[in-house]
């Protein structure tokens, strides 16, 4: 049995309290999902249990976590992983060795393990998580999707009492989704946190929690949400690509087989949404940094209106929202990015309110979906007339994500959405393409 046992805590010294007497136990092979709005808490609390939070963030902590009769609360944190392990939402935080396979050797390495048990503990997990064609590859070149299954596989070299998945079935595609899922069942104790509630769900938890005032706060009845995602092409303008090919092989490795795209045809018009699917590693991504100029094609065109652009035209004209937004993400406040990219404080303001904003806060210590709205907030004032999202949804609740989509709707912007989620994928109303091997269809 592990117990939460009257947490409370607050960033500040006696500021607000983010937790407020709160209190949890898991039972042995229970598994516990906690569904909660972006900024409520979710990766502190995991972080408190870590013990990463508050050894590297202020913050006033009281309360005990109880694993059998110890206390993780008296434990360091190279002494916790043995209790209890996360996967991040943000892989790129905790990805920190050169490959893959150094990546799954840290932990068992830190345990002293063997090292013939090591290597075909590294080799299986590689296997499991089909990763063994990026041996000797930087782990940096791995897609969003390719990165968070290496975290999956990190976390089973730890082999905690409590895993704790941080928004972990976000950037995965569908099998892999299924695959988690089905993962998580055979596991001991597992702590899910999601921002919204996915199909892949289903039979899989034992109970559900949300997190209010402070405290967790069991659910009955889950959470629906239908919508639907208008799609509304207005014929003013229209973004298209034609025979597009492009190679790209691993840098860090000679081994690894290059990828190529192949893209023979594709559209957008002002207003409409399309979907942009396919699994992990299809090259959604790197279509999307063709279209906007972050790469450079081989072969073939972008056009608007049938003009072909430049790369400097497509920065200009295409907004490509990246999966992560710390990566388009450097100032230090909210008002401080806005203020980069628009000098009218008026519609500064107007993006404020629209994404429900706090102008002063550090983009650093938001939530990863809080920095989420406010990357949307910088690619709104930006006005460009096509957008690309590449998993909007992740760290999003269905409300946030909706509500991003119609800002930029009602300026007429041509949408490209890429997302792995099934209810979002069903509901958008317009065409949809499919990437698959770095070929569209």
């Amino acid at each position: 049995m592990i117990s939460l046992n009257d947490i409370s805590f607050s960033y500040e010294k006696g500021g607000e309290k983010l937790f407020s007497s709160l209190f949890l136990n898991i039972g042995d092979d229970e598994k516990v999902l906690i569904l909660a709005e972006p900024g409520s808490g979710k990766t502190t609390l995991a972080k408190i249990l870590t013990g990463a939070v508050p050894k590297y963030f202020d913050g006033q902590l009281s309360g005990r976590c109880v694993f059998g009769s110890t206390d993780i609360f008296s434990l360091d944190i190279p002494e916790r992983t043995r209790f209890v392990a996360r996967t991040s939402q943000n892989n790129d935080e905790m990805l920190l060795f050169s490959t893959p396979e150094d990546e799954i050797a840290f932990p068992l390495e830190c345990r002293a393990v063997e090292r013939s048990i090591m290597a075909a503990t590294v080799d299986e997990l590689l296997r499991k998580y089909e990763l063994e064609g990026y041996v000797g590859c930087s782990s940096s070149e791995l897609s969003g999707g390719e990165k968070r299954r290496l975290s999956l596989a990190v976390l089973d070299a730890m082999a905690p009492v409590l895993c704790i998945y941080d928004e972990a079935f976000d950037e995965l595609g569908v099998k892999w989704r299924l695959r988690l899922a089905e993962d998580i069942r055979k596991k001991h104790s597992v702590l899910v946190l999601g921002s919204h509630y996915l199909h892949e769900y289903d039979g899989v938890f034992d109970s559900i929690y949300t997190i209010k005032d402070g405290r967790l706060e069991r659910l009955e009845d889950l959470p629906s949400f239908d919508f639907s995602i208008p799609s509304c092409p207005d014929g003013r303008s229209r973004l298209s690509a034609s025979s597009l090919f492009f190679s790209q092989r691993h840098r860090s490795s000679a081994l690894s087989k290059s990828f190529c795209l192949n893209v023979q045809s594709f559209e957008v018009s002002s207003g409409e949404v399309v979907a942009l699917l396919g699994e992990n590693g299809a090259g959604k991504s790197t279509f999307s940094k063709i279209l906007t100029g972050l790469l450079k094609q081989e072969k073939g065109d972008v056009l608007i209106d049938g003009m072909p652009l430049s790369q400097k035209e497509r920065k200009q004209k295409i907004a490509y929202l990246s999966q992560n937004p710390y990566t388009q993400l450097f100032l230090p406040t909210v008002y401080d990015e806005l203020s980069s990219v628009c000098r009218d404080n008026g519609r500064i303001d107007e993006a404020l309110k629209l994404f429900g904003l706090d102008k002063n806060a550090y983009v650093n210590e938001m939530s990863y979906g809080h920095a989420k709205l406010v990357q949307a907030a910088v690619f709104y004032l930006l006005d460009r007339p096509f957008v690309i999202f590449d998993e909007l949804d992740s760290a999003l609740d269905y409300d946030d994500m909706l509500k991003v989509i119609s800002a930029f709707s009602k300026k007429g912007a041509g949408i490209i959405l890429i997302t792995h989620d099934v209810r979002i994928r069903d509901s958008v109303c317009g065409r949809r393409y499919i990437l698959s091997e770095g070929v569209m269809r």
